[in-house]
């Protein structure tokens, strides 16, 4: 127990000293942009104090707001532009919000066509900065900040294919973790890893009605995370497609309803709709409508509790084992869909 006790103190003592210092984001020629120095300008996106996609609704409609600015920065930027993402002041990170970081950072085509230098630093609050460490974000960036093993949690993983082997580790976790676990993750894992390529995709169609994918660069990814909280595992999974709500077959009202500014769309009710069979996919295959069902009608089942999905502009979180979903609608769309839920 001293040789564990001496680690945690010294790890803790690390991250008080390295909390301030700079990440660069180099993503090298398998992820998009160059490391090399520019004299181009320099321009600061400034995160707000709180960041999580699913914590209360003013923090998470605040932390899109924030996303959403790093995206029109990132979009109006000239070619080799340095931005800076500066997290000094972040006292408040959940891991979705980190995730949905990366996804910006790694999934923006952008990046890599106009050669762009993302960089940022650490929080100054330590309990936010241990959340960016655990998570493995660092794994996917340039940082002189070392890594340390956590046996608590599968850092983040991202692909664009479904594999059994590129799951297999999360599951093999939460087995050592929880009863009863391995056929019903499996089962929900695997049709959100088949989610990004199937129904939660839209790919630009060409006359013959194929689809085809400028580059690897281009393809919607996915990111998994999974830790063990006590007797319960919580997971953490981001969707990079185009979204529930912009992909399932709307009904025509609805539609209408969408052209009208006044009224909107209910993008939230859009989403329990999609997890109650509703609606049929944007293929209009019924086969691949079966999933989101599936997952809903697991819900509460083998401990599989506090589910939250957010898409575009809607929220569906289930609470505990409440029969009926608490639906909200933002101001700022999510681009994708991302899942939270715990099971234990």
């Amino acid at each position: 127990m001293g040789i564990i006790n001496k680690w945690k103190k010294k790890r803790k003592k690390w991250l008080d000293t390295h909390a301030q210092k700079s990440v660069c984001v180099k993503l090298g020629k398998n992820h998009g942009t160059s490391s090399r120095k520019t004299n181009r300008g320099l321009s600061v996106v400034i995160a707000p104090q709180d960041l999580s996609l699913t914590k209360n609704i003013e923090v998470a409609e605040n932390t899109l707001q924030y996303f959403e600015r790093v995206y029109r920065e990132i979009e109006k930027s000239p070619v080799e532009q340095r931005i800076f993402l500066n997290l000094e002041h972040v006292e408040m990170f959940t891991v979705d919000a980190v995730m949905y970081l990366l996804a910006f950072i790694l999934n923006n085509p952008l990046v890599k066509q106009k050669d762009l230098r993302l960089f940022g630093n650490m929080p100054k609050n330590v309990n936010a900065a241990k959340v960016l460490v655990k998570s493995g974000f660092l794994g996917y960036v340039k940082s002189d900040v070392p890594v340390f093993k956590d046996e608590s949690a599968v850092k983040i993983i991202s692909d664009d294919r479904t594999s059994k082997d590129l799951i297999k580790p999360v599951i093999v976790f939460a087995q050592n973790k929880i009863n009863n676990a391995g056929k019903l993750l499996h089962t929900t894992l695997v049709e959100l890893c088949g989610n990004v390529w199937y129904h939660a995709y839209t790919f630009p169609e060409k006359r013959d009605n194929t689809v085809e994918i400028e580059s690897d660069g281009d393809r919607p990814r996915w990111y998994l995370y999974a830790e063990a909280l006590e007797s319960k595992v919580h997971f953490v999974f981001l969707d990079t497609g185009s979204g529930i709500p912009t992909t399932v077959h709307k009904k025509l009202r609805e539609k209408l309803r969408e052209m009208l500014p006044l009224v909107g769309m209910d993008h939230a009710r859009l989403i329990l709709s999609a997890l109650e069979g509703n609606f049929r996919t944007s293929t209009r295959k019924t086969y691949r409508g079966k999933g989101l069902p599936e997952i809903r009608s697991n819900f509460g089942k083998n401990g599989l509790q506090n589910m939250v999905i957010v898409s575009n502009k809607g929220k569906c979180e289930f609470k505990d084992n409440e029969a009926n979903a608490r639906m909200i609608n933002f101001n700022t769309p999510l681009r994708g869909t991302l899942y939270s839920w715990t099971m234990e």
